[in-house]
């Protein structure tokens, strides 16, 4: 098999380099990347959906094949969505709870619970580093820069900036029912797309600010959007399916709600168009030119003793200098070194990505090694057709409590409307005799009425969360993850 380089990532038969990603999500409209770049680019919001087939399974081997991600990589992430899903939560969690020092606080999840940020406080003390309980929990769950957690999204971005300047990835878990953030507008482009289940979306008509930067983006940080956005005609009103994508333009006003019987897994594929605009690239260029000048660094304060002539004499000096040395050329110049720079620092974290699963065992070697039952180092382990039974009282009392003795005991925190159904998975469990097990896909036989707001996810949550917490043990078997299991 080729090596995944930086060199041979993108290119066709013919040496042209161009992205393989943008021509499978255009596919469905049978247009080009030239006619996108000139109807659609920056101009209006499209749904682009997807053609092909859609059968998706919870428990995908997560193997990663060099052939199919350069040959078809849209596919073959949409192929893997739900191995992403679980794959970016466990990575986040890890990173989280190894780290000494504390994460950046712009790469530490966030958790909204009724369009509500929660607090990383009150995260630690609800949910400690897991991110299977928030979602059992009701929560969404979003993962920004998942480019970073997860391989095959790291190659979508690579791909893609074959015709984007910079690109990068923010993830979305959301359960049924549920809206994580309300109606807003972004400051960048995005393509929004959905791997795994199901989201309702709108997209308003009217664009309140065109093209807004990122102090301008309505629904946000107290800017309000003025009520005949929200109140007027949509442009979209579509519901998105795994491989559809939605395309948006900065500025326009969305909002998105998982419908009542299925969850949301989508990753914001993000073109942070703001940050390369005219009017920025000279505003920076024209700062930096006068104030490399002493004379413009003064204050003109007081204003009475600041003549007419001493301003107008400072204005025809510094446009004489614009136009010695900001030109088409300098401007197109500073832009490529920009680039350069926020790619050279995001790229190397890319590809190591990309080498780590090239090189390292697959999952289904990873679960053979496995011999933890209970506790966090048992979670991973955890799939939907693993064997589980009730915990041994020797086995919940090896589970570590939080270090700080002032922190609440961590409980099984379970949203209202599926609460009684887990109990009931868990008393069931408790009652099969002479410690009999049941699978995670087999969960539902233990409830005593349906409950379709309990999704195969959910399931997986609660048996994760409650093996963390050493409610339930896993019973290893080597044969567990032999066959796939499709999705109901």
């Amino acid at each position: 098999m080729d090596n995944v380089t930086k060199e041979n990532l993108n290119g066709d038969a013919n040496g042209k380099r161009s992205s393989r990603t943008l021509r499978a999500i255009l596919k469905s409209h049978q247009i080009e990347s030239t006619e996108f770049f000139e109807n659609i680019w920056q101009k209006q919001a499209v749904c682009f959906p997807y053609r092909g087939e859609r059968e998706q399974s919870l428990e995908v081997s997560g193997e990663w094949r060099d052939d199919d991600m350069r040959d078809r990589p849209f596919v073959e992430a949409l192929r893997n969505g739900w191995h992403i899903l679980k794959h970016i939560l466990e990575q986040a969690e890890d990173k989280t709870r190894n780290s000494k020092d504390g994460i950046d606080p712009s790469d530490h999840p966030l958790v909204f619970q009724n369009r509500e940020l929660k607090s990383p406080e009150e995260i630690q003390s609800l949910y400690g580093s897991s991110l299977y309980a928030p979602y059992l929990d009701g929560c969404s769950v979003v993962l920004n820069h998942g480019e970073l957690l997860s391989p095959w999204i790291a190659y979508l971005c690579q791909d893609l900036q074959e015709e984007f300047p910079h690109v990068y990835a923010n993830c979305y878990l959301t359960p049924p029912d549920s809206q994580a953030v309300p109606p807003h507008a972004d400051d960048r482009d995005v393509f929004v797309l959905q791997l795994v289940g199901s989201k309702e979306w709108k997209v308003y008509e009217r664009v309140p600010i065109p093209y807004p930067y990122t102090h301008e983006q309505v629904g946000k940080d107290g800017l309000p959007i003025p009520p005949p956005v929200l109140n007027g005609p949509l442009c979209i009103n579509t519901t998105l399916y795994p491989g559809d994508v939605l395309y948006m333009p900065r500025g326009f006003v969305h909002q998105a709600h998982s419908p009542a019987d299925d969850l949301s897994f989508h990753i914001t594929i993000a073109l942070a168009t703001h940050d390369w605009t005219f009017a920025g690239i000279v505003s920076m260029e024209t700062e930096r030119i006068l104030t490399q000048i002493v004379d413009y660094r003064q204050s003109i304060l007081p204003v009475s003793s600041t003549t007419p002539q001493t301003i107008q004499r400072q204005l025809d000096q510094a446009m004489t200098m614009f136009r010695e040395e900001i030109t088409a050329e300098s401007i197109l110049s500073k832009m490529k070194q920009r680039l350069e720079k926020h790619n050279q620092r995001a790229g190397p974290m890319r590809m190591s990505l990309l080498q780590k699963a090239r090189f390292s065992p697959s999952p289904a070697e990873i679960s053979k090694a496995a011999t933890a039952v209970v506790g966090p180092l048992a979670v991973p382990h955890v799939t939907y057709t693993t064997q589980i039974r009730a915990s041994t009282p020797e086995e919940r009392g090896s589970v570590i409590t939080p270090a700080d003795p002032s922190s609440p005991p961590r409980g099984l925190q379970v949203r209202e409307s599926i609460h009684d159904s887990i109990l009931s998975i868990l008393d069931g469990l408790r009652k099969i005799p002479d410690g009999g097990c049941c699978r995670v896909q087999d969960f539902r036989s233990l409830m005593p009425n349906p409950n379709p707001q309990i999704c195969d996810f959910a399931l997986l949550c609660f048996a994760k969360r409650a093996v963390e917490l050493g409610a339930l043990a896993i019973v290893h078997d080597n044969n567990n993850n032999d066959g796939d299991e499709t999705m109901k």
